[in-house]
Order: C-alpha cells, then structure tokens, then sequence
C-alpha cells in the first residue's frame, strides 16, 4: 500500500464512521512519514499520562524524588473515571513508581491526579516545552471533580506526540535508563482496544513484536504508541473526532463506533508502514 492508496483509506474510514482523522506515522529512521490533519490541536484525554510519566522520571532523575517513596491518595484526588484505586479503601501506601505504572497501565485517575500534585503541572508543561512540543499544552492538567466542565482539556497534535514517542525511543529527552522503562511500562498497558486492535502482534513476553501505547478517551480518540513489528519500527500519533456527539452503542466501549474506527485506521497504517521498504543508510 503507497501512501495514496492509505490516504484514500482514512478518508474512506472518515466516511464510513462520520468522523474526522488526525494521524501522523513515522518510522524510527525517519525515512518513512504519513500525516493527515497531524498539526491540528485536538484533546487528549488520557494520553496526557504520557507527558506525567516523563516529568516524573525527569524529577527522579534530578534527585527531587524518589521512585521508592510510599504515599497514599487523599480526597481531593479521589475522580470517576478509569482506575481501580476508587474501589480501594483509602490510606492505603503505595510507592510513586506503583502510582505511575497504575496510572499508565490501567489509566488509574486517582494516581493521576496525585502525581500532577506531587509533580506541579507548571513543571509538565515546562519538561513537554523543553522538548520541542510547541503545540502541546496541558492547561491545568487532567480534569475531573466539580470543576470539570469549566476545565480546558490538554491538547496536543498527532504529530507532536510522535515526535515524543520518537525522542523516547531513541533515549533523547532522558537517561537511556528511564527512557527504557518507560516504554516498558507502556509495553504492558492493559487498555488495548484501539491501536492494537486489529494488529498481528500478541504481546507475549518476549516477543520481538510489540506495542508500547497510551490511549485516552474523551471528545476525541486519541492515541500515541511505538510499534515494532520485525525490523519495521514506527511511531503513530492517531486522533478521531465524531462527527457529532454520540453515545456508546453498548454497555462495551470496545464496541463503541469510534473505538471501532481508531483500530480500523491503526490496522491500515500498519499496512503501510510494515510493506514499505526503506533505503539502506
């Protein structure tokens, strides 16, 4: 599939689920770029959990923390939404390290929430900058709780979460060390229905074929991951917009037309990207 015939298909795709498409798809050499809509700012729902992660093993790296110290969630943390701390009972401790692999892998809100306090979202914002991000703004962070409707949403582009997922994988924005790990935890995120979807790559431990993403779930679908499948390696940045506001067909998001539609994209990309060969350096 060249890239004329994959435009063709996300517009297709567009039409078929009534929606718009933001999409931008780089291999790691660079030699291999997609993009549709990639510059425009779009919500990102949970996939801001990314730029926390980051800032996180940044302060570690700085000595300002420690992956290792217990903690415990208080109420101001407390938000609906994914998680499975909201069934636990409080005062329970839990290391940092604990809060962020729950908060990625699970997309737990509580953890969330009490790392943007433990972190200062001034000091998200300020690490996203330092990176080249531009275009990418968290506000005030994730929202939630009574203020939820009058908080702005953080926004990014599909390409300027590529360019992330790119700077990580190639150990740019911190220490080989913390860039690794966190592409390991994202290597284990439970919440696959989107990007994965419909993609040959099982996941099982060891495998050289696998997936390290962040989905987030809002007004928009939104995605960032690093996908290796043999030598091909790439990274995509994936939003969808409906076309109109809708409600979930079933009681089962992975049933819901928009989640539908993000994994159909995502399977054709990865059509594109796993067939095309690149130039030798």
């Amino acid at each position: 599939m060249d890239a004329a015939e994959l435009q063709n298909e996300i517009f297709n795709l567009e039409k078929k689920y009534n929606g718009q498409f933001a999409v931008q798809a780089e291999s790691v050499s660079g030699q291999m770029k997609f993009s549709h809509n990639a510059d425009i700012q779009l919500p990102v729902a949970s996939v801001m959990k990314i730029f926390i992660l980051c800032e996180l093993f940044h302060q570690v790296g700085q000595g300002k923390i420690s992956l290792s110290e217990q903690l415990t969630w208080r109420k101001e943390h407390e938000q609906d939404g994914n998680g499975v701390l909201k069934m636990m009972r409080g005062k329970q401790k839990l290391s940092l390290f604990n809060f962020a692999v729950l908060m990625m892998i699970q997309s737990d809100n509580i953890a969330t929430m009490l790392l943007e306090d433990i972190l200062g979202v001034p000091n998200i914002q300020k690490f996203i900058n330092g990176t080249g991000l531009k275009k990418t703004d968290v506000y005030k962070g994730m929202y939630g709780g009574r203020e939820r409707d009058m908080t702005r949403r953080p926004v990014s582009t599909a390409r300027e979460l590529v360019t992330l997922m790119l700077k990580i994988y190639r150990h740019e924005i911190l220490s080989p060390e913390y860039c690794e790990e966190i592409i390991r935890i994202m290597r284990n995120n439970q919440l696959n229905d989107m990007v994965p979807r419909y993609l040959p790559i099982s996941g099982k431990k060891g495998s050289e074929n696998w997936i390290a993403n962040k989905n987030g779930y809002g007004s928009c679908r939104c995605e960032a991951a690093i996908v290796k499948f043999g030598k091909n390696v790439y990274s995509l940045g994936m939003f969808f917009k409906p076309g109109k506001i809708i409600s979930p067909e079933s009681k089962c998001l992975a049933d819901y037309s928009p989640v539908i539609a993000m994994g159909e994209a995502s399977k054709t990309v990865f059509d594109h990207m796993t067939t095309l060969k690149e130039v030798p350096a």
